[in-house]
């Protein structure tokens, strides 16, 4: 028993002096990464505030019609005005109001005939990527509601529209 033991602390001997000898040590070292927080961007589809003004877009849903990949459809028991976003519909596809998600807490569905385009500046809508700042609910791509400028300089514009 006493011939196993000396045996087996001999190679571990020999292997370790071995081991040490021959491969020298190496650190492996990785680039430098930058993360960088900001402002997400929105790229995608933008509608300003003149092209719904010439097709008389009086509400976000009408304005967002003629876009490609936009379906509008009026869905719920409320028959609210709603839009899909290459499928997705607004559970799927966040409607921001300068930044600010805009959530309907009873079924999901955010009634956009309700958002006229009178104080909007543009709307942009992303088909695409989006990124992981606009929330869990951004699969379908998000749609960005930008109002005008809040200047006291700002020009009054007043509208009587009858339905």
């Amino acid at each position: 028993m006493r011939k196993i033991v000396l045996l087996f602390v001999g190679v571990a001997a020999a292997f370790t002096a071995i081991a040490q000898d021959t491969a020298a040590y190496h650190p492996l070292t990785l680039g430098q990464v930058v993360v960088v927080s900001g402002k997400p961007s929105l790229v995608g589809t933008t509608i300003h505030a003149q092209q719904f003004q010439q097709f008389n877009r009086t509400d976000i849903s009408h304005a967002l019609d003629p876009l490609p990949g936009v379906s509008l459809t009026a869905v719920g028991p409320r028959n609210e005005s709603a839009v899909y976003v290459r499928g997705f519909d607004l559970r799927s596809t966040p409607l921001l109001l300068d930044g600010i998600p805009i959530y309907e807490p009873y079924d999901g569905y955010v009634d956009m005939g309700r958002f006229t385009t009178f104080d909007l500046a543009e709307i942009t809508v992303s088909k695409d990527y989006t990124s992981l700042l606009y929330g869990p609910n951004a699969v379908g791509g998000a749609i960005w509601a930008r109002s005008g400028s809040s200047s006291p300089a700002r020009k009054s514009r007043h509208e009587i529209v009858s339905r």
